[in-house]
């Protein structure tokens, strides 16, 4: 959480990430209100005002409203958020693989489960910027240990 509140804080603080915006998905974030705060951000960006709390303020009720106004007020140093933002979206991602997984019919046969497996494994792309390097080796031990307990 504190990840979505940092992104958000900076944003609103710093002008000079606000073109950020596009490349978010609201969905990365798992806080209802930071997700309706983060996509009014992104009207309103688009829109080509200023992304501040006032300009938001059409979108947002009162508590979402205040939540934004806390999270820049919070901000305490730096204009970099790419870690942040990384770090949402990998989250995001693996949770729907695991998601996946688990709801996935693995009735058929090596081929099919492979498809099935290989399909999951596509979509799960972390895709802003470069991975972490602790990002890249997790998320390989993920992959071949669920290739490993699906062919057992």
């Amino acid at each position: 959480m504190k990840n979505e509140e940092y992104i958000i804080g900076q944003i609103l603080f710093y002008q000079q990430l606000h073109h950020h915006l596009p490349k978010i998905n609201p969905k990365w974030f798992k806080d209802a209100d930071n997700q309706s705060i983060i996509a009014s951000m992104q009207r309103v960006y688009m829109l080509g005002d200023v992304v501040d709390p006032m300009t938001m303020n059409n979108h947002l009720d009162r508590k979402q409203l205040i939540k934004a106004i806390q999270y820049r007020e919070s901000v305490w140093a730096g204009a970099d958020i790419r870690k942040q933002i990384i770090e949402i979206q990998y989250d995001y991602i693996l949770y729907e693989l695991k998601t996946k997984i688990q709801t996935t019919n693995w009735d058929g046969g090596l081929l099919d489960i492979k498809s099935k497996l290989q399909s999951a494994l596509d979509e799960s792309v972390v895709d802003v910027g470069n991975d972490p390097t602790v990002l890249i080796s997790e998320n390989k031990s993920l992959k071949s240990n669920m290739i490993i307990s699906c062919m057992s």
